[in-house]
């Protein structure tokens, strides 16, 4: 009878060791003493341990004292260590005080260490066994979560991204409102100048004062349009580009810009796919980071500048906030130079953000980089590490589309206004703001041209139908009190196909019927402008030669 009792307990020790072996939970049993008495394969493999039973005390080799292997860089407890080599002192350890107290703990987040020294962040419950009052082991039953870990800072990674992006959108916003307003302003001060300037003796000193006034003019609409390329807001010239032959071109520009101090290296990749883009506008990219990078390098260093084709799925583009699948161009801007700690990262894109010295920059430089790769239906990807420098990866959508030479925008040449006059056009001006409209008049009639002013949309229509649409050009601002410059360049041209319309505006924002205006061929003037600027296009919108 002992001898089938014997074989009935062996058994059900077998039964109940495989119904502890099929949990996935690890499991452990600590003896009074805090000793690994028991652990089932789920716990071994958890912690890398051939057998945890062998390994000795559970506070010095699981919970409270590190690995015995390699270290790894960033891997630890959130508990600071409190003497050599250990975490936290075993008498202090929770899971000694649960077989002390004999009460049952619920962690929701610790470390316990692996064989090789790395951390497993865990949950576990720890029970323990008491006997005539006295605790006399402790059951562990403990899982890993690091997955969850990761899905909860994947979680706040795109919280944080959905904040930072509305909080972009609303500051683009405004930008691109308060830009409007400059460019008004600016229009009306061009416009003034350049009527003063025509009248002025170039030799007087009043005509140095006046060229300083539009020097400066100068130097306030290249601030605007970093705001409107910030907000999203500037008119763009997209076309088919080479990416690699930009950069050829413009890397002799970046090598005088930076210094003989820091060197700049080119790895163009061969077969590079094209991109539609503003040649202009990745110039600016470029020339910001690079600037960046070489303020960031007082003591020189390495400037390297990549390209390469990324095809991205699924997987791929979920760990990069604004990603997606697809074909894309990779720009990488990288530096050898300072870096940069978590807490400025955060604030890089933000206007007038800067870490430089008072006088030393605007703040605008990566506010306008973000805004221009964000007009391209890209996104910017950014690494940095104190004392070991910075990388931006600019991601663009490539396209099936023909390469042809990228296009550059020029400075305005000069040309004699006499062969700019009009000859007694009529045009009909639709501008709200009074300055700007006064001032447009003056320099349209003061060249040649019969002008008929309107403030807004209605009172637009009625000076039209008074003249029985007699107008050799509509020139209209976008915004308007009542309405909007598109809406009534397409209610005019309705009436008459033929209509030469000119649309002008602080911003020209995309998401308008702006797309099917460029089909009708109707043209745009960018606020501020010149009146040399003026001229030209009111002359090429009427189909005269420029």
């Amino acid at each position: 009878m002992a001898r089938e009792n014997r074989e009935e307990l062996a058994r059900l020790i077998e039964y109940y060791r495989e119904i502890l072996g099929a949990v996935g939970e690890g499991l452990l049993c600590l003896t009074a003493g805090g000793d690994v008495s028991f652990a089932n394969p789920a716990a071994n493999k958890m912690l890398g341990h051939e057998d945890v039973e062998r390994a000795g005390s559970f506070c010095e080799v699981v919970h409270c004292k590190r690995g015995m292997g390699v270290f790894q860089k960033g891997q630890r407890s959130s508990r600071e260590p409190a003497g050599k080599g250990w975490i936290c002192p075993p008498e202090s350890c929770p899971i000694q005080k649960t077989i002390l107290d004999g009460k049952r703990l619920y962690v929701e987040e610790d470390v316990f260490w692996k064989t090789d020294g790395t951390p497993l962040p865990v949950a576990y419950v720890s029970s323990p066994l008491c006997r005539n009052g006295r605790t006399e082991s402790a059951v562990i039953a403990f899982r890993d979560i690091s997955q969850e870990k990761r899905a909860e800072e994947e979680k706040n990674r795109i919280q944080k991204e959905l904040v930072r992006a509305q909080k972009m959108e609303a500051i683009g916003m405004l930008a691109g409102g308060v830009a409007h307003d400059f460019n008004n302003i600016l229009t009306a001060i061009y416009g003034l100048v350049d009527l003063c300037l025509r009248d002025a003796d170039p030799s007087s000193r009043m005509f140095k004062r006046l060229d300083y006034i539009r020097n400066t003019c100068d130097k306030a609409s290249s601030l605007v349009k970093q705001l409107l390329m910030f907000g999203r807001k500037q008119s763009l010239d997209f076309q088919t580009l080479d990416l690699n032959g930009l950069v050829e071109e413009l890397v002799e520009m970046l090598r005088r810009l930076i210094g003989e101090d820091v060197a700049v290296d080119m790895q163009l990749a061969p077969g590079l796919w094209p991109v539609r883009a503003d040649a202009s506008g990745i110039e600016q990219v470029i020339m910001n980071l690079a600037v960046n990078a070489r303020d960031a390098m007082p003591g020189g260093g390495r400037l390297a500048l990549r390209t390469e084709n990324v095809l991205l799925d699924g997987e791929g583009s979920r760990f990069m906030p604004g990603a997606r699948p697809g074909r894309f161009i990779r720009i990488s801007v990288q530096d050898t130079g300072t870096g940069m700690a978590p807490e400025v990262m955060e604030y890089i894109f933000d206007p007038f953000f800067t870490t430089k010295e008072k006088g030393k920059g605007s703040g605008l430089g990566l506010s306008v980089v973000y805004g221009i790769v964000a007009n391209h239906q890209g996104w910017i990807h950014v690494d940095s590490v104190l004392g070991q420098g910075t990388t931006f990866d600019i991601y663009l959508p490539a396209t099936d589309g023909r390469r042809r030479a990228k296009g550059r925008h020029g400075d305005e040449v000069d040309v004699v206004l006499d062969d700019l006059r009009g000859s007694g056009q009529k045009v009909l001006l639709v501008e709200d703001d009074e300055e700007v409209r006064n001032v447009v008049l003056r320099l349209l009639h003061d060249n040649g041209y019969r002008v008929f002013p309107a403030s807004s949309v209605e009172e637009a229509r009625k000076v039209y139908a008074e003249h029985g649409g007699d107008f050799d050009l509509v020139f209209s601002d976008i915004v308007l009190p009542d309405g909007n410059g598109i809406d009534l360049a397409e209610y005019f041209m309705e009436q008459d196909p033929g209509l030469n319309v000119l649309l002008s505006s602080g911003y020209l924002d995309r998401r308008s019927q702006w797309t099917q205006m460029e089909n009708k061929r109707v043209m745009f003037l960018q606020k501020p402008y010149s009146m040399t600027r003026l001229l030209r296009v009111v002359r090429t919108a009427m189909g005269s030669d420029s």
